[in-house]
């Protein structure tokens, strides 16, 4: 049995071990997943945005979200052709967490 340890036990830190589960759902041998936090797990989510939570931004245009971080722009290029914004909101909501998109206040 593989041990993954994940360190931080806020949002991306609940999610990798969610999607870590899923991808090895069909392994006989499950990972080991401990979640390290110097605080409680998920303790983030509570403070922020008054109960509500910002999941991603709201553009759906790989290369246009990749230009809000210039330092990291070409590289990021890949990282969301593989897994962008539309994936983000399906896989929240397939935990049963409903999204919305706000405009710009």
């Amino acid at each position: 049995m593989k041990k993954i340890a994940i360190v931080g036990g806020g949002p991306s830190g609940v999610f990798s071990a969610i999607k870590i589960l899923e991808f090895t759902d069909n392994i006989a041998k499950k990972p080991e997943i401990t979640i390290f936090d110097n605080k409680n797990i998920l303790h983030t989510i509570l403070p922020t945005g008054n109960g509500r939570c910002n999941l991603c931004h709201a553009e759906y245009d790989n290369i246009e979200l990749a230009k809000n971080f210039p330092r990291g722009e070409k590289f990021l290029y890949s990282v969301f052709s593989r897994y962008g914004t539309g994936d983000t909101i399906a896989d929240f909501e397939g935990l049963g967490v409903k999204t919305y998109i706000q405009d710009d206040l």
